[in-house]
Protein backbone atom coordinates (compact mmCIF):
# COMPACT_ATOMS: atom_id res chain seq x y z
CA UNK A 1 0.00 0.00 0.00
CA UNK A 2 1.02 3.75 -0.65
CA UNK A 3 -0.21 6.91 -0.90
CA UNK A 4 -0.40 9.45 -4.10
CA UNK A 5 -0.81 12.69 -3.72
CA UNK A 6 -2.33 14.56 -7.10
CA UNK A 7 -1.83 17.76 -7.66
CA UNK A 8 -5.01 19.09 -9.57
CA UNK A 9 -5.25 22.50 -11.08
CA UNK A 10 -8.64 24.87 -10.47
CA UNK A 11 -10.44 27.27 -12.59
CA UNK A 12 -10.19 30.28 -10.25
CA UNK A 13 -8.95 30.44 -7.15
CA UNK A 14 -10.91 29.31 -4.24
CA UNK A 15 -10.42 31.06 -1.14
CA UNK A 16 -9.65 35.11 0.53
CA UNK A 17 -6.98 35.96 2.65
CA UNK A 18 -6.59 37.45 5.70
CA UNK A 19 -8.04 41.31 6.38
CA UNK A 20 -5.45 43.82 5.45
CA UNK A 21 -6.16 45.44 8.13
CA UNK A 22 -6.50 45.86 12.14
CA UNK A 23 -8.47 48.67 13.41
CA UNK A 24 -9.03 50.21 16.45
CA UNK A 25 -13.28 49.85 17.33
CA UNK A 26 -15.02 51.37 20.60
CA UNK A 27 -18.58 50.89 21.53
CA UNK A 28 -20.95 51.96 24.13
CA UNK A 29 -20.99 49.61 27.65
CA UNK A 30 -23.46 51.72 30.18
CA UNK A 31 -22.31 54.57 29.55
CA UNK A 32 -18.81 54.50 29.12
CA UNK A 33 -16.85 53.48 25.81
CA UNK A 34 -15.17 50.41 25.45
CA UNK A 35 -12.24 49.97 23.24
CA UNK A 36 -11.57 46.69 21.08
CA UNK A 37 -10.05 46.12 18.04
CA UNK A 38 -11.48 44.13 14.11
CA UNK A 39 -9.73 43.29 10.95
CA UNK A 40 -11.27 45.08 7.93
CA UNK A 41 -10.59 46.56 4.85
CA UNK A 42 -9.85 44.82 1.20
CA UNK A 43 -8.61 40.97 2.03
CA UNK A 44 -5.51 39.64 0.54
CA UNK A 45 -6.00 37.85 -3.01
CA UNK A 46 -4.61 33.88 -2.43
CA UNK A 47 -3.40 33.84 -6.47
CA UNK A 48 -2.91 29.75 -6.05
CA UNK A 49 -5.25 27.67 -8.30
CA UNK A 50 -4.12 24.49 -6.28
CA UNK A 51 -5.36 21.46 -4.93
CA UNK A 52 -4.27 18.27 -3.96
CA UNK A 53 -6.42 14.91 -4.35
CA UNK A 54 -4.94 12.33 -1.70
CA UNK A 55 -5.90 8.68 -2.38
CA UNK A 56 -4.71 5.15 -0.95
CA UNK A 57 -3.68 2.43 -3.54
CA UNK A 58 -2.71 -1.30 -2.96
CA UNK A 59 -1.37 -2.88 -5.72
CA UNK A 60 -1.06 -7.33 -5.73
CA UNK A 61 -0.46 -9.67 -7.73
CA UNK A 62 -2.35 -13.06 -7.66
CA UNK A 63 -1.86 -16.38 -9.60
CA UNK A 64 -0.03 -14.08 -12.09
CA UNK A 65 -2.69 -11.09 -12.50
CA UNK A 66 -1.95 -7.67 -11.27
CA UNK A 67 -4.82 -6.56 -9.54
CA UNK A 68 -5.24 -2.61 -8.14
CA UNK A 69 -7.37 -0.80 -6.01
CA UNK A 70 -7.49 2.62 -5.43
CA UNK A 71 -9.51 4.53 -2.96
CA UNK A 72 -9.66 8.60 -2.59
CA UNK A 73 -9.10 9.87 0.46
CA UNK A 74 -9.99 13.51 0.03
CA UNK A 75 -9.24 16.54 -1.47
CA UNK A 76 -7.26 19.69 -0.02
CA UNK A 77 -6.71 23.18 -1.36
CA UNK A 78 -3.47 24.93 -0.96
CA UNK A 79 -4.00 27.23 0.99
CA UNK A 80 -5.85 24.62 3.46
CA UNK A 81 -2.20 23.44 3.70
CA UNK A 82 -0.69 26.84 4.40
CA UNK A 83 -3.68 27.07 7.63
CA UNK A 84 -2.00 24.06 9.08
CA UNK A 85 -5.47 22.40 9.43
CA UNK A 86 -5.25 19.31 6.80
CA UNK A 87 -5.30 16.79 9.80
CA UNK A 88 -8.80 17.82 9.83
CA UNK A 89 -9.99 17.78 6.04
CA UNK A 90 -9.06 13.90 6.48
CA UNK A 91 -12.34 12.16 7.57
CA UNK A 92 -11.45 9.72 9.78
CA UNK A 93 -14.37 7.71 9.44
CA UNK A 94 -13.81 7.17 5.42
CA UNK A 95 -10.41 6.42 6.26
CA UNK A 96 -11.23 3.62 8.62
CA UNK A 97 -13.95 2.21 5.79
CA UNK A 98 -10.97 2.35 3.16
CA UNK A 99 -8.79 0.64 6.07
CA UNK A 100 -11.53 -2.04 6.03
CA UNK A 101 -11.61 -2.58 2.78
CA UNK A 102 -8.59 -2.82 2.19
CA UNK A 103 -7.91 -4.87 5.73
CA UNK A 104 -5.37 -2.55 6.92
CA UNK A 105 -5.19 -0.76 9.89
CA UNK A 106 -6.83 2.76 9.89
CA UNK A 107 -3.69 4.39 11.68
CA UNK A 108 -1.03 3.12 9.01
CA UNK A 109 -3.19 4.47 6.40
CA UNK A 110 -3.16 7.98 8.51
CA UNK A 111 0.89 7.20 8.48
CA UNK A 112 1.34 6.98 5.18
CA UNK A 113 -0.85 10.32 4.34
CA UNK A 114 1.14 12.34 7.05
CA UNK A 115 4.22 10.81 5.23
CA UNK A 116 3.30 12.09 1.99
CA UNK A 117 1.79 15.49 3.31
CA UNK A 118 4.07 16.66 5.61
CA UNK A 119 6.78 17.83 3.01
CA UNK A 120 4.51 18.94 0.73
CA UNK A 121 3.38 20.87 3.11
CA UNK A 122 6.49 22.84 4.36
CA UNK A 123 7.49 23.63 0.95
CA UNK A 124 3.78 25.50 0.65
CA UNK A 125 4.61 27.02 4.12
CA UNK A 126 7.79 28.25 2.88
CA UNK A 127 6.45 29.78 -0.12
CA UNK A 128 3.48 31.17 1.86
CA UNK A 129 5.58 32.71 4.19
CA UNK A 130 7.54 35.27 1.23
CA UNK A 131 3.87 36.62 1.12
CA UNK A 132 2.63 40.11 1.77
CA UNK A 133 -0.30 38.44 3.28
CA UNK A 134 1.88 36.07 5.66
CA UNK A 135 3.65 39.17 7.03
CA UNK A 136 0.77 41.06 7.48
CA UNK A 137 -0.69 38.37 9.39
CA UNK A 138 2.17 38.16 11.59
CA UNK A 139 2.29 41.72 12.17
CA UNK A 140 -0.98 41.81 13.44
CA UNK A 141 -0.54 38.71 15.53
CA UNK A 142 1.88 40.91 17.60
CA UNK A 143 0.20 43.42 17.98
CA UNK A 144 -3.10 41.04 19.01
CA UNK A 145 -0.73 39.45 21.84
CA UNK A 146 0.63 41.90 23.25
CA UNK A 147 -2.51 43.50 23.98
CA UNK A 148 -3.27 40.11 25.77
CA UNK A 149 -0.63 40.39 27.76
CA UNK A 150 -1.23 44.55 28.64
CA UNK A 151 -4.65 43.21 29.65
CA UNK A 152 -2.81 40.66 32.06
CA UNK A 153 -0.28 43.05 33.51
CA UNK A 154 -3.12 45.34 34.13
CA UNK A 155 -5.56 42.75 35.99
CA UNK A 156 -2.32 42.00 38.18
CA UNK A 157 -1.21 45.66 38.89
CA UNK A 158 -4.34 46.91 39.80
CA UNK A 159 -6.38 43.61 41.05
CA UNK A 160 -9.19 44.01 38.36
CA UNK A 161 -11.10 42.42 36.04
CA UNK A 162 -9.00 42.18 32.50
CA UNK A 163 -12.16 43.75 30.64
CA UNK A 164 -11.06 46.83 32.73
CA UNK A 165 -7.96 48.05 30.12
CA UNK A 166 -10.30 47.92 27.36
CA UNK A 167 -12.19 51.16 29.12
CA UNK A 168 -9.10 52.74 29.92
CA UNK A 169 -6.31 51.97 26.79
CA UNK A 170 -6.75 51.23 22.81
CA UNK A 171 -4.93 47.73 21.53
CA UNK A 172 -2.12 49.91 21.15
CA UNK A 173 -1.15 50.78 24.41
CA UNK A 174 -2.88 54.28 23.83
CA UNK A 175 -4.36 55.84 26.78
CA UNK A 176 -7.68 56.87 25.97
CA UNK A 177 -9.59 57.57 29.37
CA UNK A 178 -7.51 58.64 31.95
CA UNK A 179 -10.20 59.47 34.29
CA UNK A 180 -11.70 55.76 34.26
CA UNK A 181 -7.82 54.75 35.07
CA UNK A 182 -7.53 57.16 37.70
CA UNK A 183 -10.68 55.54 38.62
CA UNK A 184 -9.47 51.68 38.49
CA UNK A 185 -6.10 52.60 40.79
CA UNK A 186 -8.31 53.87 43.40
CA UNK A 187 -10.10 50.78 43.84
CA UNK A 188 -6.92 49.06 43.39
CA UNK A 189 -5.60 50.93 46.66
CA UNK A 190 -9.16 50.47 48.08
CA UNK A 191 -8.97 46.42 47.82
CA UNK A 192 -5.17 46.06 48.72
CA UNK A 193 -5.88 47.71 52.80
CA UNK A 194 -9.20 45.55 52.41
CA UNK A 195 -6.88 42.71 51.80
CA UNK A 196 -4.51 43.69 54.39
CA UNK A 197 -7.36 44.53 56.97
CA UNK A 198 -8.72 41.02 56.58
CA UNK A 199 -5.62 39.52 57.11
CA UNK A 200 -4.67 41.37 59.97
CA UNK A 201 -8.31 40.31 61.72
CA UNK A 202 -7.45 36.91 60.75
CA UNK A 203 -4.46 36.73 62.39
CA UNK A 204 -4.87 38.45 65.66
CA UNK A 205 -7.80 40.03 65.43
CA UNK A 206 -6.94 43.57 65.86
CA UNK A 207 -4.92 45.93 62.86
CA UNK A 208 -1.73 47.60 63.94
CA UNK A 209 -1.27 51.46 64.57
CA UNK A 210 0.99 52.47 61.64
CA UNK A 211 -0.89 50.20 59.41
CA UNK A 212 2.17 48.30 58.02
CA UNK A 213 3.51 44.82 57.51
CA UNK A 214 5.72 45.01 55.07
CA UNK A 215 7.36 41.67 55.85
CA UNK A 216 4.46 39.80 55.83
CA UNK A 217 2.21 41.77 53.80
CA UNK A 218 3.42 44.07 51.13
CA UNK A 219 2.07 45.45 48.35
CA UNK A 220 4.29 42.98 46.04
CA UNK A 221 3.17 39.64 47.60
CA UNK A 222 -0.07 40.33 47.15
CA UNK A 223 0.48 41.03 43.50
CA UNK A 224 2.73 37.81 43.21
CA UNK A 225 -0.32 36.00 44.68
CA UNK A 226 -3.16 37.64 42.94
CA UNK A 227 -0.94 36.57 39.69
CA UNK A 228 -0.62 33.06 41.07
CA UNK A 229 -4.45 33.07 41.91
CA UNK A 230 -5.34 33.47 38.14
CA UNK A 231 -2.49 31.14 36.96
CA UNK A 232 -4.33 28.55 38.75
CA UNK A 233 -7.70 29.11 36.32
CA UNK A 234 -5.33 28.64 33.23
CA UNK A 235 -4.16 32.36 32.56
CA UNK A 236 -1.19 32.15 30.94
CA UNK A 237 0.62 34.96 32.24
CA UNK A 238 3.67 35.41 29.19
CA UNK A 239 0.72 35.38 26.64
CA UNK A 240 -1.95 37.10 28.46
CA UNK A 241 -4.29 34.14 27.14
CA UNK A 242 -5.97 31.43 28.32
CA UNK A 243 -3.44 27.86 28.53
CA UNK A 244 -5.16 24.89 26.60
CA UNK A 245 -4.31 21.80 26.34
CA UNK A 246 -3.14 20.06 22.53
CA UNK A 247 -6.73 18.46 22.12
CA UNK A 248 -8.89 21.48 23.22
CA UNK A 249 -6.78 23.23 20.95
CA UNK A 250 -8.25 20.81 18.31
CA UNK A 251 -11.48 21.01 19.00
CA UNK A 252 -11.35 24.93 18.95
CA UNK A 253 -9.77 24.36 15.08
CA UNK A 254 -12.15 21.96 14.49
CA UNK A 255 -14.61 24.40 15.55
CA UNK A 256 -13.39 27.74 13.68
CA UNK A 257 -12.37 25.71 10.06
CA UNK A 258 -16.27 24.72 10.64
CA UNK A 259 -17.60 28.24 11.45
CA UNK A 260 -15.13 29.75 8.77
CA UNK A 261 -16.67 27.44 6.25
CA UNK A 262 -20.12 28.64 7.06
CA UNK A 263 -19.74 32.58 7.16
CA UNK A 264 -17.19 32.83 4.11
CA UNK A 265 -18.12 35.27 2.08
CA UNK A 266 -17.41 32.97 -0.82
CA UNK A 267 -19.72 30.63 0.68
CA UNK A 268 -22.46 33.74 0.92
CA UNK A 269 -22.31 35.38 -2.43
CA UNK A 270 -25.92 36.91 -1.53
CA UNK A 271 -25.19 38.20 1.66
CA UNK A 272 -22.29 40.08 3.50
CA UNK A 273 -20.86 38.27 6.30
CA UNK A 274 -17.82 40.52 7.07
CA UNK A 275 -19.36 41.22 10.46
CA UNK A 276 -19.52 37.40 11.00
CA UNK A 277 -16.15 36.39 9.97
CA UNK A 278 -14.27 39.53 11.69
CA UNK A 279 -15.75 38.38 15.01
CA UNK A 280 -14.39 34.89 14.13
CA UNK A 281 -11.39 36.22 13.12
CA UNK A 282 -11.51 38.03 17.31
CA UNK A 283 -12.15 34.43 18.56
CA UNK A 284 -9.33 32.79 16.62
CA UNK A 285 -6.96 35.65 18.45
CA UNK A 286 -8.52 35.21 21.68
CA UNK A 287 -8.17 31.11 21.37
CA UNK A 288 -4.74 31.54 20.58
CA UNK A 289 -5.36 29.17 17.43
Amino acid sequence: MFCVIQEIALRKPNQLGEFQKLSVTSSEVRGKTKYSYEYGGERFERPEKKAYKISIHESKRINGVVTKKQFVVTTIGYYDLVEDMFFDCIDVNKLSDIAKKLNADAEKLLALVKEKLLPLQRRIMFEYRTTKEYKTREKHKKIINKYYQRKLEFMVEYFCDPDMYDYCYDIYGKLMNKDILDEVIKNSERSYREHKRGNYAEKDNSIPENGNDSDYYDYDNFKRRYKSDYSYYGFDYNSGKISRTPEEKGYLKRFYKSLAAKFHPDANPNSDTTKEMQFLNKLKDEWGI
